[in-house]
């Protein structure tokens, strides 16, 4: 497969309100040979994506905004839709993300708060079919969510970040969640820097990351689930 894209961006500033733009048009070409079936495919599309954005900032540190963006995806694998009696290449996944949201930065601190929540939908989501090596493509998904984010220094050269994350995946054809996709998840994780003394420079930390249960698909007995997990991560830096 080859790809190649170009894309122009303007920024516009006008007292506290920051305008963007973006336009891109990618061209893409593959050719896929499937040794079992003995298909052979070729295919060529090309697709114009953009993105617009609006921010403004206000004098007491918040500074709401507001996007909206489209998206070409390329994909690979073989797709079915007559049960594997033939198969084709997948096509490109085509997206478009609506995304509203709020900055705070509490004046004289270093405590930054950001919310947002967002809306997406997606065409040709390649949905994988149990027992065989093709996948179908699914008529739309939908992505409705938020994320709250929290960045703090309480003390100095102590970093803190927090986060949660919760959305819903839906996939139209089937009318239930998309494989491999959660709930959401949250994490925590705090980063301290000697500021002085003969380790200067040096830095270390840890926290936690949590995934919440995702949808794994469905056999015989049911729907299947990946269970909810944490990692915890542990990290050390030299400057």
């Amino acid at each position: 497969s080859h790809q190649i894209g170009a894309y122009g961006q303007d920024e516009i500033h006008w007292k506290r309100l920051i305008l963007t733009g973006s336009i891109r048009n990618d061209w893409y070409r593959s050719h896929q040979i499937e040794h079992m079936s003995g298909s052979d495919t070729k295919q060529s599309p090309s697709q114009i994506t953009w993105r617009a954005s609006g921010l403004y900032h206000f004098d007491f540190g918040l500074a709401p905004y507001i996007s909206y963006s489209t998206s070409f995806q390329p994909q690979s694998g073989s797709v079915s839709s007559n049960g594997g009696a033939t198969l084709r290449q997948a096509n490109p996944s085509i997206g478009k993300q609506l995304e509203g949201g709020v900055k705070y930065q509490v004046p004289g601190t270093t405590l930054l708060l950001r919310a947002a929540g967002f809306h997406i939908e997606q065409t040709n989501v390649l949905v994988a079919v149990a027992n065989t090596a093709y996948s179908i493509e699914s008529g739309k998904v939908h992505s409705d969510g938020f994320e709250l984010e929290v960045h703090a220094e309480p003390f100095k050269n102590l970093m803190l970040t927090a986060a949660v994350s919760f959305q819903k995946v839906k996939d139209d054809s089937t009318g239930k969640p998309l494989i491999q996709s959660g709930r959401g998840n949250a994490s925590l994780f705090a980063f301290y820097t000697l500021p002085s003394g003969p380790l200067k420079g040096f830095g270390f930390g840890g926290g936690m990351r949590y995934t919440n249960k995702s949808y794994g698909g469905e056999a015989s007995y049911g729907s299947v689930g990946v269970p909810q997990y944490a990692l915890f991560d542990a990290s050390i830096r030299y400057d």
